[in-house]
């Protein structure tokens, strides 16, 4: 075999990974020709060069060694000044944490810290407090209620409930239960009477989400029942979608007049109302009709 091809084949020869038969051929070769058996030698003493002896190595290890013990010392040194200090350290953090949820959550109140503290001693552990920490936040503008957050830490979590924006959540989603009772109310009452034709009823609030949360929510408590009354302390918005013919729509004044005073006999009184009335030839929608006000000086478009 010729000696370029060997020469290819040595370092397959040298790892071990060429077959037996390969092997055979490879040495038998070596045998016979000085030139290949001088490079396979060289192969060799790169090798060694390559690998220190274990005199070699001592020093390596010494630095490694020493290394590893001042990042001992080092984590021991922080170890013992977390727990030392680390409830002082935790509660500055949970302040830093609060103040930064609310002026991300809360831009538009301009809120101060004005109380912290730890509220269950009973998990107080040493160095931090795993257990709940509350924050009380003022607003510089005058009457406005102060607004209240609590957290939980275990060690290095914490986890933020923000108990001012699930008092709301739970006055809203009161607000959405008394508004279905009341369309619900307001079904069953109009489809009584033979004035008109009603087809289906929606109720919704009437008003902002922000005059909501800073004029109605207050007033909502989570259980609060149902009554009709209820559109005296939400302002209600009806959609009402009826069955007219055309002269309904010729005399359109007096025909919202009638709807109107159907509601105020039933003593339902909501503050605005939308129709939406279907006839033969087309659908009409006529939006915003303030039903605190005498429908005859109101104008009434069809959109």
């Amino acid at each position: 075999m010729k000696c370029d091809i060997i020469q290819d084949l040595l370092p397959t020869y040298l790892d071990g990974t060429c077959s037996e038969e390969t092997k055979k051929v490879i040495e038998e070769h070596l045998n016979k020709c000085e030139e290949c058996t001088k490079i396979i030698q060289d192969f060799k003493e790169l090798d060694t060069l390559s690998h220190p002896t274990i005199d070699e190595k001592k020093p390596f290890k010494k630095i490694k060694r020493s290394h590893i013990n001042k990042i001992v010392i080092l984590c021991t040194i922080f170890v013992f000044i977390f727990l030392l200090f680390g409830t002082r350290l935790n509660s500055e953090i949970m302040k830093l944490r609060f103040k930064h949820y609310v002026n991300n959550h809360y831009p538009n109140e301009h809120l101060v810290l004005t109380d912290f503290e730890y509220n269950d001693p009973e998990s107080q552990g040493f160095g931090i407090n795993n257990g709940f920490y509350s924050a009380t936040f003022k607003s510089k503008e005058e009457n406005k209620e102060d607004m209240k957050f609590n957290v939980f830490t275990d060690g290095f979590i914490f986890s933020i409930k923000d108990t001012y924006q699930n008092s709301i959540n739970n006055r809203s989603n009161t607000n959405s239960r008394l508004l279905k009772d009341y369309e619900n109310d307001v079904k069953k009452t109009l489809l009584k009477q033979k004035d008109f034709y009603l087809i289906n009823v929606f109720a919704s609030t009437a008003c902002t989400e922000d005059y909501f949360i800073q004029n109605i929510a207050e007033k909502l408590d989570l259980n609060m029942p149902y009554t009709k009354n209820i559109d005296q302390t939400i302002p209600i918005d009806l959609l009402l979608e009826l069955n007219a013919n055309e002269d309904d729509l010729l005399n359109i004044h007096s025909y919202i007049s009638k709807i109107i005073n159907q509601l105020h006999q039933a003593n339902f009184n909501p503050s605005r109302m939308t129709l939406i009335i279907e006839t033969q030839k087309d659908t009409y929608r006529i939006s915003d009709i303030d039903c605190t006000k005498e429908i005859e000086n109101q104008d009434i478009n069809f959109d």
